[in-house]
């Protein structure tokens, strides 16, 4: 795997704690050596299994520049909408601009479209 050429994008309709690894890999905050601190200090104990049991001890035997690089390609997304939640706010939004009787039809041609 070429690290330079890869990114890694995590998208969660929970939102991350304050503080914790996922918040500090959101975008908008941007603290990637804050978040491989508390993997270091807290080590991984939550999520899925085989991250916790398979893919973390593999990280840990990485030398630490390889680690950063690797952090640095993390960006989670958090509080993502459903799919459902989308419907509904497309179509609130359509109806502000078309009659009521005309929101379902409206929204069926916009979402074959997309």
């Amino acid at each position: 795997m070429d690290v330079d050429k890869t990114n890694f994008l995590i998208i969660t309709m929970n939102k991350a704690e304050k503080n914790s690894i996922p918040y500090f890999l959101k975008p908008e905050i941007n603290l990637h050596n804050k978040a491989l601190q508390l993997i270091h200090e807290k080590g991984i104990k939550h999520g899925n299994k085989d991250i916790r049991e398979k893919y973390y001890p593999e990280f840990q035997k990485v030398d630490e520049d390889l680690q950063i690089k690797l952090i640095k390609k993390i960006s989670v997304l958090d509080g993502a909408l459903t799919i459902k939640d989308v419907k509904n706010k497309i179509k609130f939004l359509i109806s502000n601009d078309i009659e009521d009787e005309f929101v379902e039809k409206y929204y069926r041609e916009l979402y074959g479209w997309w």
